[in-house]
């Protein structure tokens, strides 16, 4: 099985406050992602399991050690196109929702915030700004 692996070539990324901000030079597309989904991004380096991850989650952010947590931030990574590999992993645990994962996080007095996010944009490329008049 392979141990899901984040993308680096062709990303620019930038760590703020609470998030980590990264655009993709080939789609020109900005992907904001909150702490959990960006520890995740950070640590899936290939060598790294969802069980690996979750602990790391845990130690780090004081999230519950929840394989659920992962695969969901793991899930959210694939669909951004910000991990190589990742279609081994989905069959390691049963898919959670991400409501399910919000209630067990609250259940454990985790905040809302920490439930994973990745929002993403296209961002407009100089060509996009050319406009087309056309004269009467």
């Amino acid at each position: 099985m392979n141990n899901p692996k984040a993308r680096r070539e062709g990303l620019f990324s930038e760590c703020l406050a609470e998030e980590t901000v990264i655009y993709d030079k080939a789609n020109h597309t900005a992907h904001t992602l909150n702490q959990t989904v960006a520890t995740v991004w950070e640590w899936a380096d290939g060598d790294k399991s969802v069980n690996e991850l979750a602990r790391l989650l845990h130690s780090q952010l004081g999230i519950p050690a929840d394989p659920g947590v992962v695969l969901l931030a793991l899930e959210q990574l694939q669909a951004a196109g910000l991990l190589e590999t990742y279609q081994e992993v989905e069959k390691e645990t049963e898919r959670t929702s991400r409501r399910e994962v919000a209630r067990r996080l609250a259940l454990a007095g985790v905040s809302a915030a920490m439930v994973p996010l990745v929002a993403s944009v296209v961002a407009p490329t100089p060509a996009m700004a050319v406009s087309m008049v056309i004269p009467e």
